[in-house]
């Protein structure tokens, strides 16, 4: 692998592993996520345990911005 890609190493190792269609309808839940990363995710996760509707919305394909194009570590 050319270690100087200007391409996430996620996304060259795994690909895009799940692609979601653009909104086209109104939707309602009880909690609105900017922000398809990491943080969002486990956020979003952790509200769904308890029960709450969650919705995640990114102008790009989920974990596609800077979560793909980090270490993997999460301080």
């Amino acid at each position: 692998m050319d270690i100087r890609s200007y391409q996430p190493f996620w996304l060259q190792k795994n690909g895009l592993v799940k692609s979601y269609p653009s909104l086209q309808e109104n939707i309602t839940s009880e909690v609105h996520i900017v922000g398809g990363g990491i943080t969002g995710a486990l956020i979003a996760y952790s509200l769904i345990k308890e029960g709450k509707s969650v919705c995640i919305m990114d102008k790009r394909d989920i974990a596609s911005g800077s979560t793909s194009a980090s270490t993997a570590m999460l301080q």
